[in-house]
């Protein structure tokens, strides 16, 4: 059973019972809308931006601070301009810290429920990645703190936005939660000593025996922070990554035909490739090299001509991880249209300060300017001692 479901079966039985027992906490709150889409609505949904997400509840209302503490069932009322408000108009609501209006449209969703034969409505509120922290509403941003929502002090938002420059630039560096040192393959660790750490250096690492052993060199390599496994170190020698870092060491790779060519597809025409980041590269690089066209040249006694340079190809893939957005969860995707096109798409988006748009007498013109600064230094460094 669902948060939700248990949540609403406590409510009805507190209801029907005419009992109370508290049910909101740090993560859930109910809410009605006697008077609209008003400020404590709006606080909430700011304060779960801020925080760690939450669920809010749309139908009842809390009466906690009446004698005896009650609930009252309002319902919800699933018209047109209600949904409209939860589509659109919601995401509007939210500013950055300069005043503009911020992004959470893929924080915010929500549902329509059945409830003692009305309707209540569930808002799912997802919480801010680090680079887009902080939220705010009204001038102001707010945080979730037991059952409540206060106000960020200045001072501390101010601090966060020195340290969020650091953070963007080394999401490769963020910890893993429910993970520990038994979460790193000794196996790999000893490989990435011996294969790579030591190329060309005059003394060496020394192999590991143990995890133990192993520990002081996993913190200097920023593979563990905090007793707990970084990304970087899942993605060079977790166990199985993909159990806790889900879409960050995953390739989605697909051959995609025109319809009238769809009896053409074979087997090896879709990979879902889950792996560390040195297999996750090779593999994802073979899947496309097989299933491009390779040609013979007349040179150099019919040498191979793929459509695609290897180096090209190599290129894209290496800086499609190496360069990725590491606080999302999707995968790269790689899709091959035959005799048409690549295209090899990470997460992530262009900085504010690196895009321009510029009106002329032609229209618009849309620029990029690049930044000499890589996304993930760590990891790109790494890549390239792995000749990546």
């Amino acid at each position: 059973m669902d948060i939700v479901s248990k949540k609403l079966e406590d409510l009805a039985h507190y209801l029907r019972t005419n009992t109370y027992e508290d049910v909101e906490t740090e993560r859930f709150e109910c809410k009605t809308l006697a008077k609209g889409w008003g400020e404590d609505f709006h606080k909430t949904v700011c304060a779960f931006l801020n925080t760690d997400g939450g669920i809010i509840l749309i139908g009842i209302n809390d009466k906690n601070n009446a004698k005896p503490p009650h609930y009252i069932f309002t319902g919800y009322d699933n018209s047109s301009k209600n949904e409209h408000y939860l589509n659109q108009e919601l995401q509007k609501k939210f500013q950055d810290k300069e005043g503009n209006l911020l992004n959470v449209e893929d924080c915010l969703s929500f549902e329509i429920r059945d409830f003692q034969d009305e309707k209540v409505a569930v808002v799912y509120v997802s919480a801010l990645n680090n680079e887009r922290k902080y939220a705010f509403y009204k001038n102001t941003a707010y945080r979730r703190q037991l059952t409540s929502e206060y106000s960020i002090d200045k001072k501390e938002i101010e601090a966060y936005e020195e340290a969020k420059k650091e953070i963007i630039q080394h999401q490769e560096l963020s910890t893993v939660a429910h993970t520990d040192i038994k979460n790193v393959d000794l196996e790999a660790v000893n490989n990435f000593i011996h294969n790579h750490f030591n190329k060309g250096k005059k003394r060496g690492e020394t192999l590991k025996k143990d995890l133990e052993d192993a520990k002081t060199f996993l913190y200097a390599q920023h593979f563990l922070r905090q007793e707990q496994l970084t990304i970087l170190g899942a993605l060079i020698c977790g166990v199985y990554p993909e159990n806790y870092i889900r879409g960050k060491c995953k390739a989605d790779c697909y051959v995609v035909y025109p319809r009238h060519l769809k009896e053409a597809q074979v087997a090896q025409d879709k990979e879902i490739i889950e792996d560390n980041i040195t297999a996750l590269i090779s593999r994802t690089f073979n899947f496309v090299w097989r299933n491009i066209r390779v040609g013979i040249a007349y040179a150099n006694s019919g040498s191979p001509l793929p459509e695609y340079p290897e180096g090209l190809l190599r290129e894209s893939i290496n800086n499609a991880f190496a360069h990725r957005d590491y606080s999302s969860t999707r995968p790269v995707i790689v899709e091959i249209f035959p005799m048409q096109k690549l295209e090899i798409r990470n997460p992530g988006q262009f900085a504010r300060r690196q895009r321009i748009y510029e009106d002329t007498e032609h229209g618009k013109i849309r620029r990029i300017i690049p930044l000499q600064i890589a996304r993930n230094p760590k990891l790109a460094y790494l890549l390239q001692n792995f000749d990546y």
